[in-house]
């Protein structure tokens, strides 16, 4: 039993030698698993700085700030997720004449729309709908009600230029599809984030009129429209 005892001890106890010859081994896998952990930060960094958003707009009626305008883009799993968040307030006296707040949240794969979920206050009228890639098009819901619009539908979320390209657009507070004309105005030298850029200048009519501006990257970068009283209200970049 004693001789089988020490032959077991043998086979499990590591010899000098056999130290000698692992640890380089086990020193040189480390490296690998570091170089490979790297190439994976340098990888997520590289598809951090690719992500078409992150923005942050102050909301200006007639030069004076009334709300934000947030985009937020996440990577997940080979797909892009957006959050968008925008809060206006206009203040007349002292009283509140007027509020508009959403937050919404887009899901995207292979450029295409796969989800969305959008909640608005309209100055006082709410809205609750949400979207679904089907088989038919894309599955929209609000409370007991559901209809489809067609697959390669676009949200009005500005952030992506693809919506003063191509059509139909999705409005993101009642989920219909808008009747709009996207014309090209041309470049134009407007300050953006604090400097001056050339940025292309887009003139949108019909369900959604308002002027848009994208930089060379196809970053939104400005948008300008007339609020229900007739003022000038724009989306300046920080």
């Amino acid at each position: 039993m004693r001789r089988a005892t020490l032959e077991n001890d043998l086979e499990e106890a590591p010899t000098a030698t056999s130290n000698a010859i692992a640890e380089p081994r086990i020193r040189g896998i480390r490296l690998i698993l570091a170089l490979v952990a790297c190439l994976g930060c340098a990888a997520a960094a590289a598809a951090a700085d690719a992500l078409p958003c992150n923005l942050d707009f102050a909301v200006v009626r007639d030069g004076d700030v009334i709300g934000h305008h947030r985009v937020s883009c996440t990577a997940q799993g080979g797909k892009l997720v957006v959050g968008i968040d925008v809060a206006i307030k206009v203040d007349v006296l002292f009283v509140t004449a007027f509020r508009y707040e959403q937050q919404r949240e887009e899901t995207w794969q292979g450029g295409r729309l796969v989800t969305f979920t959008s909640k608005t206050n309209d100055d006082g009228t709410l809205h609750d709908i949400a979207g679904e890639a089907v088989a038919e098009g894309i599955k929209v819901t609000a409370g007991k009600e559901s209809w489809v619009v067609p697959l390669d539908s676009l949200p009005t979320s500005y952030w992506n230029v693809e919506m003063v390209k191509r059509g139909p657009l999705l409005d993101t507070i009642g989920g219909r599809l808008l009747k709009t004309t996207v014309a090209p105005a041309g470049d134009e030298t407007i300050q953006a984030g604090g400097r001056r850029i050339t940025a292309t200048h887009y003139v949108l009519t019909g369900d959604l009129p308002r002027e848009l501006w994208y930089d060379a990257e196809g970053h939104w970068v400005k948008m300008r429209t007339k609020g229900r009283d007739g003022s000038t209200v724009e989306w300046i970049l920080k």
